[in-house]
């Protein structure tokens, strides 16, 4: 798949730039990490509506992103990341009861009910009104 974001995420480093790279056109990619290690490997494509594969929210049972362990030495070839469903996307509008205006800096959060530990929010800015939560622009609280 061409145009999908992939992530290089180091284990031991949770914070902080995480190196990436954009599939071409025969879906492969290459990201250069300059520290050795061991590395999540996960990938979305937003605009098909592909959340990041690493996220427990989209998914419907448990996670399998690979993890690959990179030498100084050596290139890591042939790591196959496989894109789950699409994820749904909610459309609608935040306003106030009585004037029917749009709310400025509302905020919608998303729960699972099987999981409520595990949500997802996003806010309502001044210049939108109208609000769509998808897979790639919502924020996540761990």
């Amino acid at each position: 798949m061409s145009g999908a974001t992939v992530y290089a995420q180091k284990s031991d480093a949770p914070m902080g730039k995480v190196p990436s790279a954009y599939t071409d056109k025969w879906g492969k990619f290459l990201i250069k990490v300059f520290a050795s290690g061991i590395y999540t490997v996960a990938v979305v494509k937003e605009e098909d509506g592909y959340p990041l594969t690493d996220s427990p929210f989209h998914s419907v049972g448990p996670v399998d992103v690979p993890q690959v362990t990179v030498d100084e030495q050596k290139r890591i070839a042939e790591v196959v990341i496989k894109l789950g469903p699409k994820a749904a996307r909610l459309v609608g509008r935040i306003v106030d009861a009585n004037t029917n205006k749009p709310v400025e800096n509302a905020q919608i959060i998303l729960r699972r009910l099987n999981q409520n530990k595990q949500h997802w929010y996003t806010q309502a800015t001044k210049e939108a009104s109208q609000n769509k939560l998808s897979n790639y622009d919502l924020g996540e609280i761990a």
